[in-house]
Order: C-alpha cells, then sequence, then structure tokens
C-alpha cells in the first residue's frame, strides 16, 4: 500500500514539473549533448534511481523521419543488452520498419504514446559533433558503441523487386537526388547528378527512387525508374538487394546501413558525417567557412559545398567501392545470394 501511496505522488510530481524539467533539458541538457555525452548523461540523471535502467519497462517515442526513427534503434538495441529484463515499447510513425526487431517488445503509432514516454530528440543539439544515435542513447542513459541502425527488411516485397528486376545487370545502383522538402540544402545539383546517373549506366542498372517531380528521364533498359512509384517498404527491399546506394544524407542511407549496403553519401556541407555517418561508407564533404550550416532557408551562396563536388569526384567513390575486395564488405545476403521464396 505505502509503495502504491509513493508511486503515485511521484507520478504526480512528474506530471506537475514537466514543463520545468522541458526547459532544462532545452537549455542545459541539449546542447551539453552535442560534444559531451558522459556529461550530459549525468545532468539528465543525476540521480541513478531515475535512470531507465530502474523501471520494468520503457516507452520510448520518435514521429518521424524515417532516418530519425531508424537512428533509435542503436540506442534501443544497447538498452535491451545491457537491460534484458526491462520491456521497450516504442511508438513511432514508421512502424513497419522497426516491428519484428528482437529487443522491441512493442511497436505502436506515435500518436498512442504516454505522456511520460521519453521522446527521442536532437533538435536541442543543432549543430550536433557527436552521432545522433549516440546523443539518443544519451537520453536512455548509455553510452551506444555500435551507432549502425537496424530495420526489417520485408520479404513480400523483396520477392516482387526480384521478380520484376532480376535479369538487369549487376551491380545495382540505387539513386535519390533529393533529401526531402524541408532541407533543400542537402541537394546536389540535377545537371550533376544526369552526368553521373548516365556514367554509371556504362556499369550496370540504376534505379531512381524519391520524388517524381524530381526527375531528368533517361532511356536505357537498365535505367528504372520507380521515382513516385515506391512506398517505404519497397524502397527498403530495393535498397536491400543493391549493391550501392548514392544520394544525400537522408533516410535511405540509413536503410542502406541497416541493411548492410554501401553508400556514396554527398553531404557538401550541411552537416558533419562523424553525426550520421557509418564506417562502411565514403562520405563527400566540402567543408567550408559556413558549414555545417544545418540551413533550412534559401542559402546565400548558392549551395557552393555542394556545387563544388563534381561527378568525377562521386563516380570515383563508386569505383572505389565496387574495387573493394568482397570480404572487405559487409555480408549482404540480398545483394549475393537472395533467393526467392
Amino acid at each position: 500500500m505505502e509503495k502504491k501511496i509513493i508511486e503515485k505522488v511521484v507520478t504526480s510530481l512528474r506530471f506537475r514539473t514537466q514543463p520545468l524539467a522541458s526547459l532544462y533539458k532545452a537549455a542545459i541538457v541539449g546542447p551539453t549533448r552535442r560534444k559531451h555525452g558522459a556529461l550530459s548523461r549525468r545532468l539528465e540523471y543525476p540521480f541513478f534511481f531515475l535512470s531507465p535502467q530502474k523501471k520494468k519497462e520503457i516507452f520510448v517515442s520518435r514521429p518521424s523521419a524515417l532516418g530519425d526513427v531508424l537512428l533509435c534503434t542503436p540506442a534501443l538495441r544497447e538498452f535491451k543488452q545491457q537491460n534484458p529484463n526491462i520491456k521497450i515499447h516504442f511508438f513511432t510513425h514508421y512502424e513497419d520498419l522497426v516491428r519484428g526487431l528482437p529487443y522491441i517488445d512493442s511497436v505502436s503509432p506515435y500518436d498512442q504514446r504516454p505522456w511520460d514516454s521519453i521522446e527521442f530528440s536532437y533538435e536541442n543539439s543543432i549543430p550536433p559533433i557527436r552521432h545522433i544515435a549516440k546523443i539518443f542513447g544519451d537520453q536512455l542513459n548509455i553510452n551506444v558503441a555500435n551507432t549502425v541502425p537496424d530495420c526489417i527488411v520485408p520479404q513480400k516485397e523483396t520477392d516482387e523487386i526480384y521478380s520484376k528486376f532480376a535479369a538487369l545487370p549487376r551491380p545495382w545502383f540505387v539513386v535519390s537526388r533529393k533529401a526531402g522538402p524541408w532541407t533543400p540544402n542537402k541537394d546536389w545539383p540535377d545537371s550533376h547528378w544526369d552526368e553521373l546517373v548516365s556514367r554509371l549506366l556504362k556499369l550496370g542498372s540504376v534505379f531512381e527512387v524519391g520524388n517524381s517531380s524530381m526527375l531528368t528521364e533517361l532511356a536505357g533498359f537498365n535505367y528504372v525508374n520507380l521515382t513516385g512509384c515506391t512506398n517505404v517498404l519497397e524502397m527498403v527491399a530495393l535498397i536491400a538487394m543493391s549493391n550501392i546506394y548514392l544520394g544525400p544524407i537522408s533516410g535511405p542511407v540509413h536503410i542502406a546501413s541497416a541493411t548492410k549496403v554501401p553508400s556514396v553519401v554527398i553531404y557538401g556541407g550541411y552537416e558533419l558525417a562523424s553525426c550520421s555517418g557509418y564506417p562502411m561508407n565514403i562520405n563527400l564533404t566540402n567543408e567550408l567557412n559556413c558549414a555545417p550550416c544545418w540551413l533550412r532557408t534559401p542559402c546565400p551562396i548558392d549551395k557552393k559545398c555542394l556545387s563544388e563536388i563534381s561527378s568525377d569526384r562521386v563516380f570515383d567513390a563508386v569505383l572505389t567501392i565496387l574495387g573493394r575486395k568482397k570480404t572487405d564488405l559487409p555480408v549482404n545476403s540480398w545483394a549475393f545470394s537472395y533467393a526467392p521464396t
């Protein structure tokens, strides 16, 4: 009886002090996470009895975007490894990407999250220097060692992709030209993309995904225009079966990493590769004095950091990955030994 009374009192106090706690995290804890993981964890959890490790179950949430949701998985995986008896309940708009991962006990729509769920966030830590997966781990009071994400590769969609395109020559290149409407300063010039895709078609097959309004049509039996035609699960299946992914830093880069597909990532100067990159990738940066900008408004120097990255440089990165010994690459059963069910 006394224990239940104490729990009710603690819950009431947490609810009443939530606005103050949110202000403290935004003004002090968040900026500290940019560089200092251990210090930020101490600031957020000054007493261990407040830590998620002291609970029987935790409720964690991140609504979007696609890449941010996948960036949550290293923290959840590490937490479960350290605390196998604590149940993890995750709330997101991208349920299908993570439902079935063995370390998440339940996945539910984001709108069903409880008021006291731990909301993964890096928005108060911009511009981050540390990897965002580590910043998410700080919010669970853990140090994330392995930042490579996980996601579910759907069998149905994979079989469909295979049945449609199995005859196309390898290697397969998946290209997404644009990051998204809210981050236009990540986008490499379309003229550069046209030059690059034309050269890639001489090596293998190119699949373009993304928004259909962004495409310059290119002819060829080994060029597949899937812009505006794929849902998230179909894109996961396609990337998982490919050999190399190419694009700006965005959701598909994290899908590729989760499915062990190397990427050529055209960063420019929008953000640092240290906050979202992976060891298997080649990250192309051009860090001008204004980088990392994280700028959402029109760039005053017309995205010079991106336009100065030539198609030759990107193509050379592709050749570097293709020249790696197979033993130097992560095991990717989808790209090299997939068989339909």
